[in-house]
């Protein structure tokens, strides 16, 4: 997949090691979680039943829904608990100086 152009935005904190862009890309929320010292972009609402990721748990690269308690990997957006059986949308991410850019996959 190749990536298009890269918009940087501001991002808030959430706990629980994930954080919400703020505003919205491209009219969607995105969650942000990171791993290993990278930053990984995810559609922000659940595929099973559009619960905000934002208010869930990352335990490792595992995002948990709040709702349902299913999860996903931040890394690939692939379910790793039902009740998600669909993948999440991700998005490509770029850091640096503190400054987080994404853009959809194309």
């Amino acid at each position: 997949m190749r990536e298009r152009e890269h918009q940087p935005l501001p991002i808030r904190q959430r706990g629980h090691g994930v954080e919400q862009l703020l505003p919205s890309f491209a009219h969607q929320q995105l969650v942000l979680g990171r791993f290993e010292g990278r930053v990984y972009a995810l559609d922000g609402a659940c595929s099973h039943q559009g619960a905000p990721l934002c208010e869930g748990e990352l335990d490792g690269p595992v995002l948990s829904c709040p709702l349902h308690n299913g999860a996903v990997d931040i890394r690939t957006g692939e379910p790793e608990r039902l009740p998600i059986d669909t993948p999440i949308a991700r998005y490509a991410v770029r850091e640096a100086e503190g400054v987080v850019s994404v853009a959809a996959l194309a």
